[in-house]
């Protein structure tokens, strides 16, 4: 190989480690560049598992100081928490205890009174027996003044009672019973008992048959000395009325013959209505609308039924009842039973009604 050829062979090698040199060179360059990129991105993944390290410490502290702060809160309400429930226990304890104390009181005091005996307090009238204790509960009895029994069950407002056959409720306060018992007790000789609706009905019924059989006597009675008085008439016909009449005043006077209307009009009633009759002819004296004489106003034309239908005369023939008499001189004496009345009627008398202005006594009411 010659010099030129071997200088060419030897500057392509030395060109070509050159090329290789520098080569390796940027090969180099380039993986130092990636290491750094690397580390970069290392320290900024360092950085932030830092910063997540720090804002987690950060919460957690947060979270700690709120959950040390809810315990405190805690420690400190829950004193106060478990002093007021305690305080609402006791307070609901006593009201309970109240309540049962007052049960008992009224159990003890319903005990006390059960079957003592009763009276009505009440001054007139009567008390209503009700089925229920209610003033809407049915009435099915009376208790009367002065009628008793005994509690079956007091209580309060209303208590069950026992009076006769009847039993019911009635209202507490219209009842005496225990100490007031014996006080009001001493107000009636007598403690009747409490009647029914049913035997009350019954009694009325009664009376009204009583009333109805006086009614048919009375009837039959008058009817009897209608039928006397006319015989009598009869018999009399032949002498003027007003020769007997004059005659009959002339020998026993005015009293006797006012006696003797007293028992043709009333000489089946009691006393009072005797009295009274004998008071009416006095007051029609008395009065401008009739005669002036107790002989003019009986014989007055009209006014007396017994003058005219011979009554009357029968009675002066036989004389009146001792207590037609007596009826006759007290009202002469002045005692007036019925000051101003100057008409009476039977009380059975169809269109009979009782006013304001008149009075009834036994079967007769006597008016203005």
């Amino acid at each position: 190989m010659n010099m030129k050829s071997r200088s060419v062979a030897c500057g392509m090698c030395i060109a070509g480690l050159s090329f290789a040199t520098a080569t390796t060179g940027v090969v180099k360059t380039a993986a130092a560049l990636s290491e750094d990129q690397k580390l970069k991105e290392n320290k900024v993944i360092e950085n932030k598992a830092v910063e997540s390290h720090v804002l987690q410490g950060q919460q957690s502290q947060a979270e700690l100081e709120k959950a040390t702060a809810a315990i405190m809160e805690q420690i400190i309400t829950t004193p106060k928490k478990i002093s007021l429930k305690i305080a609402q226990t006791s307070k609901q304890e006593e009201e309970r205890r109240a309540k049962e104390e007052k049960k008992e009181k009224e159990k003890k005091e319903q005990e006390k009174y059960n079957q003592a005996k009763f009276i009505t307090n009440v001054t007139d009238g009567y008390l209503n027996v009700r089925k229920k204790g209610s003033m809407k509960g049915e009435i099915i009895g009376k208790l009367y003044v002065g009628a008793g029994g005994r509690i079956v069950q007091y209580g309060k407002k209303w208590s069950f009672i026992k009076s006769g056959k009847l039993k019911g409720f009635v209202a507490t306060r219209y009842i005496s019973f225990g100490e007031e018992y014996k006080a009001e007790k001493k107000k009636h000789d007598t403690i009747i008992k409490g009647i029914t609706l049913k035997e009350e009905q019954k009694i009325i019924e009664k009376q009204r048959r009583e009333e109805e059989k006086a009614r048919l006597r009375e009837e039959k009675q008058r009817q009897a000395q209608q039928e006397e008085a006319w015989r009598l008439a009869d018999q009399a016909e032949s002498a003027p009325a007003e020769e007997t009449r004059e005659a009959a005043v002339a020998a026993h006077g005015e009293e006797y013959l006012l006696a003797c209307l007293v028992q043709a009009e009333a000489g089946g009633e009691i006393y009072e209505g005797k009295l009274a009759v004998a008071n009416v002819v006095l007051n029609r004296v008395q009065s401008s609308s009739f005669a002036n004489s107790i002989t003019d106003v009986i014989y007055q034309t009209g006014q007396f039924s017994v003058v005219n239908n011979g009554s009357l005369a029968s009675i002066m023939s036989q004389g009146p009842a001792q207590e037609c008499v007596q009826a006759a001189r007290d009202a002469l004496a002045g005692n007036n039973n019925v000051p101003g009345y100057l008409y009476f009627r039977s009380r059975h008398c169809n269109g009979y009604v009782e006013t304001s202005h008149s009075q009834r006594i036994g079967n007769q009411i006597f008016y203005q």
